[in-house]
């Protein structure tokens, strides 16, 4: 029984993919992340939601930017 080469393609790609997320992990499974820096993707993101992509263009990740600026973190 052959396997058609679609569905060989796409075992291909999710296996990759999976093996992509793993190794973005820290080396214990575990994120670590600061209480400030959580704190500030939550009033960015909550800032940025009242400007949606589809009608707003790019506003959102402006905002979103800004404020991350502003909290001097990283997105």
């Amino acid at each position: 029984m052959q396997i058609p080469k679609i569905r060989l393609t796409f075992a291909v790609i999710v296996i990759l993919v999976a093996a992509s997320m793993r190794l973005s992990f820290a080396p214990d499974g575990v994120i670590k992340i600061s209480r400030l820096h959580t704190d500030a993707i939550q009033t960015c993101s909550t800032a940025a939601a009242k400007f949606p992509d589809y009608s707003w263009g790019n506003t959102e990740i402006f905002i979103y930017r800004g404020c991350m600026t502003e909290h001097r973190k990283q997105e």
